[in-house]
């Protein structure tokens, strides 16, 4: 007698084989187009090592970390040199083929400096992902693909053992797998749009009325 919980067992493991196949070869064909469309363009070829790809439980991490010498950006603030502007223009042509959502993150290292404003490596590394995220538009990106832009300071070197390394100075673009994004949201703003666009104003989180109810 067949156990149909090993049946079912079985078809999750096919399953599950089957999406990390699918996977994979998504990596491998945003880690190739990503390299030959850089390689496109000859003013690019020193930011090529910057530039690092791999598969994680997230999704396809794409991360652009500085150099020795070799910066994203102006020391101290989230002005992207016109080289950067140009590789993020390269990484749009790539990504918005994808299906997926992406989340960027800023990263910086630590800064034993003191800015009068109060101004941190928390808001440093939050401008720096916004620039990216306008650089991605610019690029042709649309804006509805993102899901999410954030900054976390130091708090996750890429490099451990050298905290002042410049590569934990960085941007990470994560083309996000299906489970990793909130989609309700964004499926439903066509039908918020329609309402807004009728006599009364709805709430963009609820789309219900913000019109006073009526007077018994």
């Amino acid at each position: 007698m067949t156990d149909p919980n090993q049946g079912a067992a079985d078809q999750d493991a096919a399953a599950q084989g089957a999406q990390e196949a699918k996977d994979q070869k998504q990596f491998e064909q945003v880690a190739q187009e990503l390299k030959q469309t850089i390689s496109g363009v000859p003013d690019l070829a020193p930011l090529a090592n910057s530039l690092m790809v791999d598969n994680t439980p997230e999704g396809i991490r794409i991360q652009i970390m500085d150099q020795d010498k070799v910066d994203m950006f102006s020391p101290g603030s989230a002005n992207l040199f016109p080289r950067s502007k140009d590789l993020l223009a390269q990484v749009a042509k790539v990504i918005r083929k994808m299906p997926n959502k992406i989340s960027i993150t800023g990263h910086t290292d630590p800064s034993n400096a003191v800015d009068p404003s109060g101004y941190t490596n928390w808001e440093l590394s939050s401008d720096r992902a916004l620039a990216t995220r306008r650089a991605l538009l610019e690029g042709g990106m649309d804006d509805r693909q993102i899901n999410k832009v954030v900054g976390v300071s130091d708090r996750e070197p890429v490099d451990k053992g050298q905290i002042r390394s410049p590569r934990n100075r960085r941007v990470s673009i994560v083309l996000l797998r299906a489970d990793n994004t909130k989609t309700e949201d964004f499926d439903r703003l066509p039908r918020f749009l329609e309402k807004a666009s009728a006599t009364q104003p709805t709430d963009a989180a609820t789309g219900e009325s913000l019109e006073p109810a009526p007077k018994p």
